[in-house]
């Protein structure tokens, strides 16, 4: 279902390369979660939203609960570096749009939703337009 709302926002593409990036992101927390021992859920996608896990212990100590913190958006960073290479072999801007979607979450766990305002693929820079549809310039 998350699929469907992205691909309507913001076309297939970055949809599919959204909801993996979250994914990535959201693996992160859960393999350093089971790396403690500890008992979580697989992510649960929230259409529009993102995506959640549920971490199935009351308290952590503050050092594990550090690292699985940081631990998604470190995963989501590998993401977005592997997406800036692929734009940097390829040129095609999705990877570019990507890679900024990707590293933008880095930071602010998966609330960055609004496409770039320039997208730099080469020598040109499109802009995206007022209306919020931007496939057009990133095609």
């Amino acid at each position: 279902m998350s699929l469907g709302v992205y691909r309507g926002l913001y076309g297939w593409a970055l949809a599919l390369g959204a909801i993996v990036s979250i994914y990535i992101h959201e693996m992160g927390h859960v393999m350093a979660i089971r790396r403690y021992g500890f008992q979580a859920s697989a992510p649960m996608f929230i259409p529009g939203l993102g995506a959640l896990i549920q971490l199935r212990t009351f308290r952590l100590p503050p050092i594990p609960d550090a690292r699985i913190g940081l631990a998604g958006p470190l995963y989501g960073l590998g993401a977005a570096v592997v997406a800036y290479a692929s734009y940097l072999v390829s040129r095609a801007p999705i990877w570019a749009v990507l890679a900024h979607f990707g590293a933008g979450c880095r930071g602010r766990d998966d609330h960055c939703w609004s496409p770039p305002a320039q997208i730099r693929t080469g020598a040109s820079t499109h802009t995206a337009p007022a209306s919020g549809d931007w496939r057009q310039s990133a095609a």
